[in-house]
């Protein structure tokens, strides 16, 4: 049997990567995805920045609106993979996080974990470089995740297109109705399934970056309690069982029960939604991948969306805001 390119890197590489990096299965696997997407109930893509939306919480100021604008504007600033270019990023993402939580704005539901997790996980993982195969890799794949989030924030906040899966998540930012962690999750989905997975492809990733990236997914993982913990205290956000279904496929019999899982959603649980967005990025960069494994991302966020809504639904991730 050919030898996997990730044998060796990581203990017991995961095999969805391996057998997603093999070009023959891409075309084997729309079969799936086509099935997948059947399942899903609804898209979420109208534009979230519509005249007369109200975003929950209270309004920001024109000042306040032209801050965030300002800090999420990357022209002109360093893409390079070193400490001062995460650093910048950095303080840029917690100045807007900081922005909406002082107005429990909902669209800051994402950006406060976000910051969360990037001082307690990433800036500790990237400082501890020998527990890094290659750090400069490391520092490349982080910068891009962080960027392209900025990048989406400056759009939305300019009145120009974002990704489906970040319109979706600002038009959630606008219903009350829903409990906040359900919007939240909107956030983490696009982050983990979509974002990643593009980024993953931006860093140039090889099969042999695999142990970083799985370093650098843990160490959130095992830190992730500081995202529902700030979600909690700044709005009032019920996420403790986002990580238990991203991470541990935890709550996935209450789906299946509702009659609403997938083979795609089937697999993410069993593989890990990181070992399918690790793949994906992998396979984003071979020559005339690129249809099918878009198919693939939307598919697989689509069917979390799904989930999610269910889960909601159960009561699995809070109840209302009040008012």
């Amino acid at each position: 049997m050919e030898r996997s390119p990730l044998t060796g890197l990581v203990e017991n590489p995961p095999s969805p990567v391996r057998r997603a990096y093999a070009p023959s299965m891409i075309t084997r696997r729309i079969g799936a995805i086509t099935a997948a997407v059947a399942t899903v109930v609804a898209v979420y893509a109208s534009p979230a920045y519509a005249a007369g939306s109200r975003f929950c919480g209270s309004p920001l100021s024109s000042a306040e609106d032209q801050r965030i604008i300002a800090r999420s504007d990357l022209r002109g600033t360093s893409s390079a993979p070193t400490f001062a270019t995460l650093d910048d990023l950095t303080a840029r993402q917690r100045d807007i996080a900081n922005i909406l939580a002082r107005h429990r704005d909902w669209r800051g539901l994402f950006a406060v974990g976000l910051d969360g997790v990037i001082a307690d996980a990433i800036t500790p993982v990237q400082h501890d470089e020998h527990d890094l195969d290659s750090p400069r890799y490391a520092k490349t794949l982080s910068i891009g995740l962080v960027s392209r989030w900025l990048r989406v924030v400056h759009a939305e906040w300019t009145g120009r297109p974002v990704p489906p899966w970040w319109a979706n998540y600002f038009t959630l930012a606008t219903r009350c109705d829903l409990p906040p962690g359900r919007v939240a999750m909107a956030g983490y989905n696009a982050h983990i399934t979509a974002d990643l997975a593009y980024t993953v492809a931006d860093a140039g990733s090889r099969p042999t970056d695999a142990h970083d990236f799985y370093r650098i997914v843990d160490t959130i993982a095992e830190n992730g309690d500081v995202i529902p913990a700030r979600s909690r205290r700044i709005y009032g956000a019920d996420l403790w069982g986002l990580w238990q279904f991203y991470f541990f496929g935890r709550g996935l019999d209450r789906v299946v029960g509702a009659g609403v899982a997938s083979n795609l959603l089937l697999r993410a649980a069993d593989d890990g939604y990181n070992t399918l967005t690790f793949a994906n990025g992998l396979a984003l960069e071979q020559p005339g991948a690129h249809p099918a494994v878009d198919d693939e991302i939307l598919a697989l966020w689509r069917t979390g969306e799904v989930a999610f809504d269910v889960l909601s639904g159960l009561g699995g991730l809070g109840t209302p805001a009040a008012g």
